[in-house]
């Protein structure tokens, strides 16, 4: 490989995440990231608080929450889930066996 196709591979990975990137929204500083604690009562009923990383969108109000979720699928199948979660949305349960 040529110095300059090294040169040209990283510069042409580097362009293709900036173009893909969130970063890159026309308007700076819409979203806001903070760490806050809030109360929430489970479907038991037993309350808690929790701290978490919420992002906000200043522009509409909506609100996410930070979720790093582990699950096992069957005995040493497990694995990790995060992302971001709208928060304060309803969550439907189905009753067992639906």
């Amino acid at each position: 490989m040529s110095n300059a196709t090294t040169k040209a591979v990283p510069a042409a990975v580097a362009l293709a995440i900036w173009l893909v990137s969130p970063c890159c929204a026309q308007e700076t500083g819409r979203y806001q990231l903070f760490q806050g604690t809030y109360q929430f009562v489970n479907l038991k009923g037993e309350g808690f608080q929790t701290s978490s990383l919420f992002k906000i969108d200043s522009a509409t109000g909506k609100t996410w929450v930070a979720r790093s979720n582990q699950f096992c699928v069957k005995p040493n199948d497990c694995k990790q889930s995060t992302g971001w979660t709208e928060f304060e949305t309803e969550v439907k349960i189905k009753p067992s066996g639906q």
